[in-house]
C-alpha cells in the first residue's frame, strides 16, 4: 500500500515535518514496530497543527491494512493508531466510529490487569514529562509529547468506550492533559 501522495514530504512546507516525513517514507513498512510508532508520532503533530484530516488520511494508511495476528510489536503501535484516529472520529460524530474502535475491542489491545497503574503512573508523571520536553531539543520533546499524547489518548478511548476497570479513569481531566500537551507540542513545533 503506497503512502497518499498528498502526505509526502515532498509537498510539506513546515520545516520539521517535512524532515521528518522525509526520513520516515524512506523506511516505513506496515511491518517495522518503531516505524509504526513514528506514523502515530507523525499524526500527532499534525493534530497539533490543526491538521486533523492529514492526521486522519495518515492514521488510516497506517491502521487499516492491520489485522492483529498476535504480534505484539506490530499492533501495539497499530492500537496506538487506532485509539488517535478512535478519538478523532468520535469528536466529529463520524459512523465511521464503531468500526475502528471495536478492532481494539477484538483484538485484545487493551489490557484490563494493567490498566489501573498504567493509568495512574500516566497522570503522575504528567507534569515532569511537560516539563522536561519543553526543555529537551525539538526531536526529543516532541517524542515525549506524542508519547505522552498517546498514552493519554488510549485512557481516553477506553474510557469513553467503558471498558473493564475504566470507571474511576477521569474524562474531563484526561482532556484538559490531552488539550494542554497539544499546545505544548505546538509551541515545540514552531
Amino acid at each position: 500500500m503506497d503512502m497518499p501522495e498528498n502526505l509526502s514530504s515532498n509537498l510539506e512546507e513546515h520545516k520539521y515535518l517535512k524532515r521528518f516525513k522525509k526520513s520516515w517514507e524512506k523506511r516505513f513498512r506496515h511491518t517495522r514496530m518503531n516505524e509504526l510508532y513514528q506514523g502515530v508520532e507523525l499524526a500527532n503533530y499534525l493534530i497539533a497543527l490543526q491538521r486533523e484530516s492529514e492526521a486522519k488520511e495518515l492514521l488510516h494508511f497506517i491502521t487499516d491494512p492491520i489485522e492483529f495476528s498476535g504480534n505484539y510489536n506490530i499492533w501495539s503501535p497499530a492500537g496506538a493508531g487506532i485509539a488517535l484516529l478512535a478519538s478523532l472520529l468520535r469528536k466529529e460524530k463520524s459512523s465511521d466510529y464503531e468500526r475502528v474502535i471495536s478492532k481494539i475491542e477484538e483484538n485484545g489491545y487493551y489490557n484490563p490487569k494493567r490498566r489501573k497503574a498504567y493509568y495512574t503512573e500516566t497522570l503522575l508523571e504528567h507534569e515532569s514529562l511537560l516539563k522536561e520536553a519543553m526543555h529537551d531539543t525539538q526531536k526529543w520533546g516532541c517524542h515525549s509529547l506524542s508519547g505522552q499524547l498517546m498514552r493519554l489518548t488510549y485512557h481516553t478511548e477506553t474510557a469513553y468506550r467503558g471498558f473493564e476497570d475504566t470507571d474511576t479513569f477521569d474524562i474531563p481531566l484526561l482532556e484538559k492533559l490531552i488539550e494542554e500537551t497539544y499546545q505544548k507540542l505546538h509551541i515545540k513545533l514552531d
